[in-house]
């Protein structure tokens, strides 16, 4: 097995408390490790001269914030209430 695919398999199975067996083990450690391998030739794809932003320009999908007076009453419901605080027992 790979080294990087070994570790990887380690720690995500005893993250997840997994207890693999050795056939388990081989199936996913290949798997890990053709991931690794396409995440290795992503990496060491030639982007020189590639520009790094959107050719489109993005613009704020956010809706602007304007302040709204909320009508709700969050002490309307507590049984001890002393000015706009809910009172309960000391505890020490």
């Amino acid at each position: 097995m790979d080294a990087d695919a070994e570790y990887v398999l380690q720690h995500v199975s005893r993250l997840a408390r997994l207890q693999l067996s050795d056939e388990e083990r081989q199936k996913f450690a290949k798997q890990i490790r053709d991931v690794l391998d396409l995440f290795n030739k992503v990496a060491s794809a030639n982007v020189e001269g590639e520009p790094a932003y959107h050719c489109i320009e993005a613009e704020n999908g956010l809706r602007p914030d304007k302040p709204v007076k909320f009508d709700w009453d969050p002490l309307a419901n507590a049984k001890h209430v002393e000015g706009k605080y809910i009172k309960s027992p000391k505890i020490v």
